[in-house]
């Protein structure tokens, strides 16, 4: 018998909603899963589901396959730390204390998860015996057809900036606006279609941090063929996001950027060091035509094969049947 826990979010237009509905229904199809499913209520903070197996309240950024049969456990989490829930476990330490070596884990945000300071880089305990592997990510859902957009781009006269959209308040793209590099109407996303129509009118997008290393922009922007500049990823994903083939990688180590502390947090905070970092690798790149296509065709080819809400599912079966 296979078991699956949804806990389905509230927030449809997360890109996890979409996804984990379908993941539910093939499993229904396929296996005739027992379906344990809780729909999120927004004003119900803290709200959880028990998967009583593992002793762990999962949030809706889980995805929990378990079959009773095999005592295997299939899971995904896209969330943006490896936190405790309520019942004293993190999805992490719920499989730890099990330890089977036929037990997957999906993680999307690696280094929030597996950053090592020794190492300045990320690594899996050699404790665990259960299997974990990254994903990639998804793009934010928008009204508006990223193929309409992605193609219409290619007629537009671009403007020769840097753009830039967020809901927290980074100081960096306010320091590179001051210096003619970055829009001005940097600030918050606000309606998501007016922010990816605004996306697609610039050469560049810019790329930092925010809870976690990676956030929707990057998937936006690979959706819709806009290059952008970023700090080089220390986090996996899987496939394999490829500095200066995926997007324009910004090396910490050549502009004095340390990670012997490093942290979302202070690649959000940003300073001066990676104020000129981010300004000397725009214009490196900026009148690079044929690199910044090179760019934007690599981006949205990895976008289309395994990002688009069709095909996003398919991948994730797959990396759990590995």
């Amino acid at each position: 018998m296979i078991k699956v826990y949804h806990f389905e979010t509230s927030m449809e237009n997360y890109a996890w909603h979409k996804i984990f509905c379908n993941l539910t229904d093939y499993y229904a199809n396929t296996f005739n899963a027992e379906i344990i499913h809780l729909k999120s209520i927004i004003s119900q903070v803290g709200q959880t589901l028990f998967c009583s197996e593992l002793n762990y309240n999962m949030s809706d950024c889980d995805f929990i396959v378990y079959d009773t049969e095999k005592d295997v456990f299939k899971i995904i989490t896209w969330s943006e730390s490896n936190t405790v829930s309520s019942t004293g476990y993190s999805i992490v330490s719920a499989l730890q204390k099990r330890n089977n070596s036929a037990d997957i884990l999906l993680v999307s945000h690696w280094s929030s998860f597996f950053y090592d300071a020794s190492i300045l880089g990320c690594k899996i305990p050699s404790s665990f015996k259960f299997k974990i592997l990254p994903t990639t990510w998804y793009p934010f859902k928008c009204k508006l057809n990223y193929d309409d957009i992605y193609e219409s781009r290619k007629s537009l006269n671009l403007k020769d900036k840097l753009f830039w959209r967020s809901t927290t308040r980074p100081e960096d793209p306010y320091k590179l606006a001051d210096l003619g590099i970055c829009d001005k109407n940097t600030g918050t996303v606000g309606n998501m279609e007016i922010y990816i129509q605004e996306a697609s009118k610039y050469k560049l997008g810019l790329a930092i941090s925010s809870v976690a290393e990676k956030c929707y922009r990057e998937m936006e922007y690979m959706a819709i063929g806009l290059p952008f500049i970023r700090l080089e990823f220390i986090g996996e994903h899987n496939p394999p996001l490829i500095p200066d083939y995926h997007y324009i990688s910004v090396n910490r180590k050549e502009n004095n950027i340390s990670m012997l502390n490093w942290g979302c947090n202070l690649d959000r905070a940003g300073g001066p060091e990676y104020v000129n970092a981010y300004k000397k690798r725009f214009y490196e790149v900026k009148d690079d035509l044929d690199f910044l296509n090179f760019i934007s065709e690599n981006a949205r080819k990895y976008y289309t094969e395994y990002c688009e809400e069709n095909i996003a599912w398919k991948n994730l079966v797959n990396l759990l049947e590995e």
